[in-house]
């Protein structure tokens, strides 16, 4: 089985969805926190612009549940 991947959001899942007819998805749904223990003056630690660390986006993984749990495969 074709399981899939990587850019799924709560905005798209339905036409992946769709277009593939998966029936399984994999996603961090993530969002991007800060951390002010990664930066002093100047200087930051951070691998990204974004945030300073990653973690499950509750409301965004809510989303995602929603939609695919609706999406009626045809």
């Amino acid at each position: 089985e074709i399981l899939a991947g990587a850019g799924i959001t709560s905005d798209n899942i339905e036409k992946i969805l769709e277009k593939t007819g998966v029936e399984q998805i994999h996603g961090t749904f993530k969002k991007y926190m800060n951390d002010t223990t990664t930066s002093r003056d100047e200087v930051s630690f951070a691998y990204t612009d974004k945030g300073d660390y990653e973690e499950v986006d509750p409301e965004e993984l809510m989303k995602v549940l929603v939609s695919s749990r609706n999406y009626e495969m045809t």
